[in-house]
C-alpha cells in the first residue's frame, strides 16, 4: 500500500494558522466536521479521490489547483499546490460564488506560497 498523503495548512512565520482561521470563519460546526472528513479522504487517496474535487487554476503562475467541496449545499474552495513527497500545501479558502475564482484569492495564494517557500528553502 502506498504511503498516505500529507495535507499542510499555511501558517504565518509566527505560526498563526491563518488558513484554518479562514475555514473556521467560513463554515458552520457541521460543515467543519464534514471538511475534516474530506481532508481525511484526501490524505488517504490523494489526487485519485473520486468525484469532481479538483480543477486547475487558470491564470496562476504557481501551478495552483482548486480543491472543490460542497458541504450542506454551500460550495467551498481551497487553493493549493502539490509539493514533493506526497504533500498538499493548502493556501487559501473561500466560499465559491459564480463567476470563477476571485483574482484576489489567486494573488493571496501565490503570495502565501512564496512566503512558505522562502521560509522552507523550496523554490
Amino acid at each position: 500500500m502506498e504511503a498516505p498523503w500529507v495535507v499542510e495548512f499555511y501558517e504565518t512565520a509566527t505560526g498563526r494558522p491563518v488558513l484554518l482561521d479562514e475555514v473556521e470563519s467560513l463554515m458552520t460546526a457541521r460543515q467543519q466536521a464534514k471538511f475534516r472528513e474530506a481532508i481525511s479522504k484526501l490524505e488517504l487517496h490523494g489526487r485519485r479521490l473520486d468525484g469532481d474535487y479538483f480543477d486547475t487554476v487558470r491564470g496562476s503562475k504557481a501551478g495552483l489547483v482548486e480543491f472543490r467541496l460542497t458541504l450542506d449545499r454551500v460550495d467551498f474552495r481551497l487553493l493549493f499546490v502539490q509539493q514533493a513527497r506526497r504533500t498538499f500545501l493548502m493556501l487559501v479558502a473561500y466560499k465559491e460564488k459564480r463567476g470563477g475564482i476571485p483574482r484576489p484569492m489567486i494573488r493571496t495564494a501565490e503570495q502565501r506560497l512564496k512566503d512558505w517557500r522562502d521560509r522552507h528553502d523550496e523554490n
